[in-house]
């Protein structure tokens, strides 16, 4: 009965180390794989919004908003002559570094070196250690059933025997106990080790059985999921742990089928998930459950969209400039015609008519101006300042200009890094739109300015004029697009163009008949970015 049981015991350890084996290589190269995938989306990230950039001033404080953004350990501008200019200390030991081009320069980023190679070592050699002590508890448990059997075919000497047998018998048992607690320990070690690599995982991890049950869940997956941290998921299905999700349902497809997923992107509440999927199959081909990870895009789209608008705004101002230019030429010979036409004798009607041309063609050179303010590069000097206080001064100074309109302000403080003067033109302009908006409803109206800080600084600007359908709304910040008579079109182009280079973003929604809101967020200051 006993040399059955301790056979089982190390049946069960070789059984354990094996799965262990098999699974951690796949464990490592996954988690290696999303690492490298993330750092690749910030390299290209980084370089996509350090191109347009061409002030020094503006490329050093780009570079330390950059670096305490993502949590580089340094990043570095370069061109053919050498380094044009570093944020940052390039690590010691193992820097880790990505390169990217970004126009005539070379951007590089570089990341402090993965804990995952030193995890992966320890656990080879943890394996291959608790290995070896399970093949000599197998060869000392083989040998004494062999002693056994010899003594027991004596029958000479049966006293002598007894006794012999007796004592190999004390010597095995205390030999396999001392195999069988380093087993245990080489096991609990194996443990730590498999616990430690999940935990250094920085994308979500789950592990499902063969049957289709979740097995584990690391800590950055609930905080993904909005799962708590008291709450029992091991051993239930996905759809019984995780609830009902766009993201449990695509995760259940994907276990059902035993399918596999590359960065599968999933819209969970304003969220956007990239899901990975991994089948884990053995050395016969037997399926022995799935691993899923995934991690949250949502910032690295969001990126990747303020991008994309800020190179159509650069390319819309360039050929604005172009066009901008042709006619402030020809307006201003045109301007020159009519002055010296009014000079002459002209009948009263004929002077009339100039008159008019005249006006036209100033309004004309108005227009001219706001489209070149448009398309002229903004130079941008950051300082830290109080977002709500700012826009409190814009408030005093337009409400007494407009009876019948009462703007209300609610919020605390709300601190960010930027340009005092750019970001008055920018809420402004917003709040400029937003009066007009009620005097074209024709009745008393109220805008409602809103400042938070959290998650980050944000600013709800509302009103209850005309309203605007949500279809409608983004194409207001284009050039020349306007909803007023006498617009031009360009003031909301000029505000979205001000708030990308502050590196937030800006949303206008509404509904026709009962007014619009615009939201404006800002990224934190920049010591408080990581």
């Amino acid at each position: 009965m006993f040399r059955a049981l301790m056979a089982a015991v190390l049946v069960a350890f070789i059984i354990g180390i094996a799965i262990l084996m098999a699974t951690a290589p796949p464990l490592y190269v996954i988690a290696d794989r999303a690492t490298h995938a993330e750092r690749g989306a910030i390299a290209d990230a980084c370089a996509a919004e350090i191109r347009p950039t061409r002030d020094r001033q503006e490329l050093r404080i780009l570079l330390d908003t950059l670096r305490a953004r993502y949590a580089l350990a340094a990043i570095e501008v370069s061109e053919g002559r050498g380094i044009v200019m570093r944020s940052g200390t390039i690590p010691s030991v193992q820097p880790l570094a990505v390169a990217r081009q970004a126009g005539a320069r070379v951007v590089t980023v570089y990341f402090a070196a993965s804990p995952l190679p030193q995890v992966l070592r320890n656990f080879r050699i943890a394996a291959i250690v608790g290995t070896a002590a399970t093949v000599a508890g197998m060869v000392l448990l083989i040998l004494h059933l062999v002693s056994l059997m010899r003594n027991a075919d004596s029958g000479q000497k049966q006293t002598a025997a007894t006794l012999g047998t007796s004592s190999a018998y004390e010597t095995s048992i205390r030999a396999l106990k001392g195999h069988a607690d380093k087993l245990k320990r080489r096991a609990d070690e194996l443990a730590n080790v498999s616990a430690t690599l999940v935990r250094s995982l920085t994308s979500g991890f789950i592990a499902i059985d063969e049957s289709g049950l979740l097995l584990d869940m690391n800590q950055t997956a609930r905080d993904l999921l909005a799962i708590p941290a008291d709450r029992a998921v091991e051993g239930r299905p996905v759809l019984e742990s995780l609830g009902e999700s766009e993201f449990s349902r695509t995760l259940h497809d994907a276990i059902d089928n035993r399918k596999t997923l590359q960065r599968h992107e999933v819209t969970e509440s304003d969220t956007i998930i990239g899901l990975s999927t991994v089948p884990l199959v053995d050395q016969e081909g037997r399926y022995l459950g799935m691993i899923a990870l995934f991690t949250d895009l949502t910032p690295v789209r969001q990126l990747e969209t303020r991008v994309r608008e800020m190179q159509s705004l650069a390319d819309l101002g360039e050929m604005s400039a172009g066009i901008a230019h042709e006619f402030r030429n020809s307006l201003s010979t045109i301007l020159g015609y009519l002055r010296l036409a009014q000079k002459e004798n002209l009948t009263a009607g004929a002077g009339d008519r100039l008159r008019n041309a005249e006006q036209e063609a100033r309004l004309l050179t108005e227009a001219v101006e706001s489209l070149l303010t448009f398309a002229r590069p903004l130079s941008i000097e950051f300082q830290r300042l109080d977002l709500p206080a700012l826009i409190r001064e814009i408030v005093d100074r337009l409400q007494p200009l407009r009876d019948g309109i009462q703007i209300e302000f609610h919020g605390d403080s709300a601190v960010i890094d930027g340009d005092p003067a750019l970001l008055r033109r920018a809420f402004e302009n917003v709040l400029r739109n937003a009066i007009e908006a009620i005097e074209q409803a024709g009745r008393p109206g109220n805008i409602s300015v809103d400042a938070s800080e959290t998650p980050s600084p944000r600013v709800t600007i509302t009103d209850n004029g005309i309203g605007i359908a949500d279809e409608e709304a983004s194409r207001l910040f284009l050039p020349f697009r306007s909803g007023k008579p006498n617009g031009f079109g360009l003031g909301l182009a000029l505000t979205k163009k001000i708030v990308l280079l502050h590196g937030g973003w800006i949303r206008l929604t509404g509904k026709p008949g009962s007014g619009a809101t615009v939201t404006v967020e800002f990224p934190p200051p920049a010591e408080a970015a990581g």
